[in-house]
């Protein structure tokens, strides 16, 4: 194990504990360095957080100032992968369905106040069975076959 001073994508340095092989090593070094450190990449996703909430109205969520910190940022990548779905549904002209997932996604962002809510749910996507990093195609898919999940139902 060895630390490095890695200075990354966005101009601050940070130092890391690497583990592995010289090559092994110095490949992960060049890696962090094409990325902004914690702290900014945090900082930017709480800033498209922010513009989301302004944008669409959201209420603010409760919990501790940690726990909305992070619900913030698990709420934002799930307006994120609800717009890219709605994107692909409006050019597959499956308006009922887009109608659909609308409604949907309007009754969780104004109900679902609890940052609680958002942390335990973070690995389910905007549709149930599907993760925020699982196969969109697969659910696209299934919308052309007429096959609803089940909070569309």
């Amino acid at each position: 194990m060895a630390q490095y001073e890695i200075t990354h994508s966005c101009g601050c340095n940070q130092t890391h504990k690497l583990f592995g092989p010289h090559a092994e090593r110095e490949r992960k070094i060049a890696w962090m360095e094409s990325f902004p450190c914690s702290t900014c990449e945090r900082a930017r996703r709480l800033e498209i957080a922010s513009s989301q909430e302004a944008e669409m109205s959201l209420p603010a969520l409760t919990g501790s100032d940690k726990q909305i910190a992070w619900a913030r940022a698990l709420r934002s990548e799930w307006i994120s992968e609800s717009v890219w779905i709605a994107d692909r549904l409006s050019h597959r002209e499956k308006a009922d369905l887009l109608e659909k997932l609308l409604e949907y996604r309007t009754q969780v962002l104004t109900e679902k106040v609890a940052a609680g809510w958002w942390i335990d749910g973070r690995r389910e996507s905007v549709y149930p069975g599907t993760t925020i990093f699982g196969d969109h195609w697969t659910v696209l898919e299934e919308f052309d076959r007429g096959v609803l999940p089940k909070a569309l139902k």
